[in-house]
């Protein structure tokens, strides 16, 4: 964080985000006020910056929401402040500011824009002609000088990609809206950026987008193209832009990448479509980028000729989601393609089946898969426990993290299988909503020594009269989720040695106030972060937890029990590390909470707090307590008139 009388301009940040419009109120009226000072004392002040903490609506050039637009509009044109430039010293940290002349010096050097800024751009004390002259004068000048620019659902204008196509200094730019916002000459004006590294567009609505893989400097794009493919004529689009084509004999075609894409610094690539491109032969052109290491297509119409003269490639990470074509062939062929530093590889939501999966989790394909150290097969709905038959012995040597969250038609038995070729190295297992019962967990507890993140969500674990004494050594492991499944008795758990966990989620499983309170004594002296919604927990499941030492817990999330008043005031009191609480949807809690929260200055040490619908505290109490509260990020239903909800903010 920089203080205010930091002014070295390489380092000054300005986030222009949603945020209290309570909070700001008060430092930008101290800022009001130390303009007039310096006014009146020193005449016109020739630098300010404003403070890094201030962060509040940006809803026009200013960063003002609307419910406090009109009193800087009173400020500006007060008697006792008639230089209205103090107003840009302000916002912008201008030195020499002329509205009148165009080297305006930008202590600044990044940006959110964020919605449609014309209504508030213009107003101005000056006569019509004047003020029709000042007229989008400031985005200008930030779509020419700004080092980081992200347009956030702002129409973009003839005028501003002109700017853009000026700016020489911009490194990073990323474009979010629809067709409204969107303007056909943003990539034409991107293309002029030459020292842009980083480009995100989430949505384009032409085919101009092909102009920014032409960037010297770019090394990072990601690319949307929306509804462009339903909404624009058919066209077969296939990135044969960057490749020259040569036909051979019997009808053969060379394809080699032109020149000028020798020296790309393309990195990372990101394909995003609702259609998808129409041509099969896309990935094997985009692999002949020089540097690309990683791939992530969505929704594409990936094909087994999209890896037919696929040659080697520095690619380290393949992303498929979501790509519906990949065939029983294509997967062959990819597992064939010498890629030495492939190291992750994603196919997720893809429709693959057992047939598929086969062809590429078999011991033939041992060099390509000793590889990964990744491999994510969610959302793949129809693969059943065979798929990883092939395997047989084979054991992985470097997989860390597997993913098989919704792969709904396996089993206990077919993970167990597959959990033979991985345990030995196996560091995050993400296994939700894959069927499992209480062997398998127990068999994964045993076997995986090295784990140090498990997902069981959603599964059908009970974990009653389980046998846990083989269990010996967890020391690695330090997250944990079992939400969702069946839980009624913990003792299990509590005999497990896991003195190193550091976040316990049990959120959604009936275990009453009795187990959880096992939970709290068990767990208390090291777990950082504890979960437990909708656990049927009241008062009682903090009996004796004043008597635990030490109470290490940093995070607390109690949403949808039953909590009272006592309860919030007797966690407050026993957990003195704490700065995430989260109790809302806990009917009987009151505005006594709030003030206890408020009377011993507990309130202070807390990051975040969220107590939506809590029906028996009133709009006009959450309100108090929101403008007595200096809570970096509170949620509380509450709706500021004409402002925005309170920041959603989760770890």
């Amino acid at each position: 964080m920089f203080s205010p009388s930091q002014k070295d301009s390489s380092c000054s940040f300005i986030s222009l985000k949603q945020g209290h419009d309570d909070d700001s109120d008060l430092d930008l009226n101290k800022n009001l006020n130390e303009i007039h000072t310096s006014q009146t004392s020193a005449g016109t002040a020739n630098y300010s910056i404003l403070p890094m903490d201030v962060i509040v609506d940006i809803l026009s050039f200013l960063i003002l929401s609307k419910q406090t637009i009109h009193k800087y509009c009173n400020f500006i044109q007060s008697a006792q402040n008639k230089n209205h430039h103090s107003l840009f010293h302000l916002f912008f940290g201008y030195k020499n500011w002329d509205i009148y002349k165009t080297h305006v010096m930008f202590l600044y050097r990044h940006f959110v824009v964020k919605g449609d800024l014309t209504p508030y751009e213009s107003f101005s004390l000056h006569s019509d002609h004047q003020k029709d002259e000042q007229d989008g004068f400031i985005m200008n000048f930030i779509f020419r000088h700004a080092h980081t620019l992200k347009v956030d659902y702002c129409p973009l204008t003839d005028a501003y990609c002109q700017s853009l196509s000026k700016n020489k200094k911009i490194e990073r730019f990323t474009f979010i809206g629809n067709r409204k916002h969107y303007h056909p000459g943003l990539c034409s004006a991107l293309r002029e950026c030459n020292k842009l590294k980083r480009i995100t567009l989430d949505s384009v609505y032409d085919w101009e987008f092909t102009k920014v893989f032409e960037l010297p400097s770019l090394t990072n794009l990601k690319l949307n193209t929306g509804m462009m493919l339903r909404d624009f004529p058919p066209r077969k689009y296939n990135f044969d832009f960057i490749v020259d084509i040569e036909e051979g004999q019997e009808g053969s075609i060379k394809k080699t990448l032109k020149n000028e894409f020798s020296t790309s610094r393309l990195k990372h690539l990101s394909l995003i479509s609702s259609d998808g491109f129409t041509d099969e032969y896309s990935v094997t052109n985009l692999m002949k980028l020089p540097v690309l290491e990683v791939l992530f297509l969505e929704n594409q119409k990936i094909t087994k000729q999209s890896m037919q003269s696929v040659g080697q490639s520095s690619v380290r990470e393949f992303v498929f989601e979501r790509c519906l074509n990949f065939s029983d062939s294509g997967m062959e062929k990819l597992m064939k393609v010498k890629l030495p530093n492939l190291s992750k590889l994603t196919l997720s939501s893809c429709g693959f089946n057992t047939s598929n999966l086969k062809k590429v989790f078999t011991s033939s394909n041992g060099e390509i898969l000793n590889q990964l150290t990744y491999i994510d097969l969610s959302k793949n709905q129809n693969i059943k426990d065979t798929a990883f038959s092939k395997l047989n012995s084979f054991k992985f040597e470097k997989l860390a993290t597997l993913d098989l969250n919704h792969c709904v038609s396996l089993s206990s038995s077919g993970i167990l299988m597959f959990m033979n070729s991985f345990s030995e190295t196996i560091q995050t297992l993400k296994l939700r909503e894959c069927s499992l019962d209480e062997n398998a967990l127990v068999a994964i507890l045993k076997s995986c020594p090295k784990l140090q993140r498990l997902d069981l969500e959603m599964n059908n674990i009970s974990c009653t009269n389980i046998d846990v004494s083989e269990i010996e050594d967890l020391s690695n492991l330090h997250y944990l989720t079992i939400e969702k499944n069946n839980l009624t008795d913990i003792e299990w758990l509590i005999e497990i040695p896991l003195d190193n966990l550091q976040r316990l989620n049990l959120s959604d499983n009936p275990l009453g106030d009795e187990q959880a309170n096992k939970v709290l004594k068990k767990f208390s002296g090291y777990l950082k972060y504890l979960i437990m919604e909708r656990c049927d927990l009241s008062y009682e499941f903090l009996e004796g937890i004043e008597n635990i030492s030490p109470n290490c817990l940093e995070g607390l999330r109690l949403t949808g029990n039953d909590l009272s008043d006592e309860a919030v005031a007797k966690i407050m009191k026993c957990y003195p590390k704490l700065k995430k609480f989260f109790i809302s949807d806990n009917k009987r809690i009151t505005f006594k909470s709030l003030q206890t929260l408020l009377n011993d200055q507990t309130v202070l040490k807390l990051d975040l707090f969220w107590y939506e619908r809590c029906p028996l505290i009133s709009n006009d109490e959450k309100k108090f307590f929101l403008e007595q509260t200096n809570i970096p990020f509170v949620r509380s239903g509450f709706h500021r008139p004409g402002g925005s909800p309170e920041e959603n903010t989760d770890e």
